[in-house]
């Protein structure tokens, strides 16, 4: 009896060694097949080299701006941005709707001329527009990268040559800026174009009122009242002095001479026409008779052309305080660091390729081991018999580092 419980002692612990899930058992059958892993390493990395050595070079360069106000509304402390009830940032956000529209990337394709240097004499098809084909080349091209909270903004542009990527990066700058200069992004500005419009059209109202009027005195001859009493007010004076002049030596020479004497005739026909260019110059007779209605119709166009004067005076004040306020809320990109032309490439970073695919063959090569060991417990089929019966191989060659 003790004999047989001793063979079943050394059965069951022989048993417990090949059990799958013993890590001693795990240990040795990966150390017995190691050339399975090596192989797999060599394959690899000598593959991923390869590949690496084929891919183009790229380059980045990189511009790191910030998005500036000239008087903001808040203080923006860091930190208190993302409190509930306080605003947030919204110049960095303003800035970032620039650079990932469609306006400023067909901006720097044309600067850049960009569908030469990119496309080169490659063929497009005729339903397909050149710079369609670059704008999207130019989504992979660029990235936009942000931190709102400190309110910066990096501009990165990977391509395989270092002086057009360093000039995509700037030249999303420089178009930015213009873009901010033509475009109404806040409301000062907006007010701003708002009553320039207002005063470009007051001026044309002006104008119309001031034809209208001109054609209407043209046509039935006909003057202004105001005006004829302002020039009168102004002769007034010269022609009263004259008038006392005459009456004057009228007096003297009445008692030297007759009535009927040509000088005394003269003289009081002199006198008489004064009265009347006196009574002219106070618009108490006017030279031509004028009807009530067409001048009520003058007086009307008068009021008209006062009241755009008066409402091009109010538009010029407003639009002088538009402009000051405008200049205070300002959004301008401030460039800290401009991109320059990369000596050294972004990418393919070929040692961590070559790492990871080292890593990935590792892990690979366990994998099959284990998958090998089920296929055997599982099914019974010897894998190394079989991969050399049909390589034609010896039975007692070592294949995999384990010797049946």
């Amino acid at each position: 009896m003790t004999g047989l419980n001793k063979k079943d002692m050394s059965k069951d612990s022989k048993k417990d060694n090949e059990n799958p899930l013993n890590i001693i058992y795990i240990i040795k059958q990966i150390w017995g097949r190691k050339k399975i892993i090596f192989i797999s390493f060599l394959v690899f990395v000598s593959v991923t080299a390869i590949i690496s050595l084929f891919l183009p070079s790229i380059y980045m360069a990189r511009t790191t701006l910030m998005a500036v106000a000239s008087a903001p509304d808040f203080i923006s402390i860091p930190g208190l941005n993302s409190m509930p009830g306080l605003r947030p940032d919204e110049n960095a956000q303003k800035i970032l709707s620039i650079f990932h529209s469609r306006t400023i990337k067909d901006y720097v394709i044309k600067s850049l001329n960009l569908i030469e240097k990119v496309l080169g004499e490659e063929e497009v098809e005729a339903s397909i527009k050149p710079i369609s084909i670059v704008r999207e080349m130019l989504d992979e091209i660029v990235i936009i990268r942000h931190d709102l909270a400190a309110g910066q903004i990096w501009i990165e542009a990977h391509y395989n040559d270092p002086i057009i990527a360093r000039d995509i990066a700037n030249q999303y700058v420089t178009e930015a800026r213009k873009i901010l200069k033509e475009k109404a992004l806040t409301s000062s500005k907006m007010n701003r174009i708002f009553i320039e419009e207002r005063i470009t059209l007051e001026k044309s109202c002006q104008e119309r009122y001031e034809t209208e009027k001109s054609e209407f005195q043209a046509k039935h001859k006909i003057t202004d009242p105001q005006i004829e009493r302002e020039r009168g007010m102004r002769s007034y004076p010269h022609i009263y002095r004259q008038k006392v002049a005459l009456e004057t030596e009228l007096r003297e020479v009445e008692g030297a001479l007759s009535e009927n004497n040509p000088r005394i005739i003269t003289l009081k026909k002199q006198i008489r026409a004064i009265g009347r260019e006196m009574e002219k110059a106070i618009g108490m007779v006017s030279k031509k008779k004028q009807s009530v209605d067409k001048i009520t119709q003058l007086a009307d166009m008068n009021m008209k052309i006062q009241t755009s004067k008066s409402i091009l005076k109010s538009l010029r004040k407003m639009l002088e305080q538009a402009r000051y306020a405008e200049a205070k809320d300002d959004i301008y990109v401030e460039v800290i660091d401009p991109a320059i032309a990369p000596y050294q490439r972004y990418k393919p970073k070929r040692g961590r390729m070559v790492a990871m695919a080292g890593f990935f063959s590792i892990f690979f090569g366990v994998m099959l081991i284990f998958i090998m060991e089920w296929v055997e417990q599982t099914w019974g089929l010897e894998i190394e018999k079989i991969i050399k019966n049909r390589l034609g191989l010896a039975k007692d060659t070592i294949w995999f580092g384990k010797k049946k």
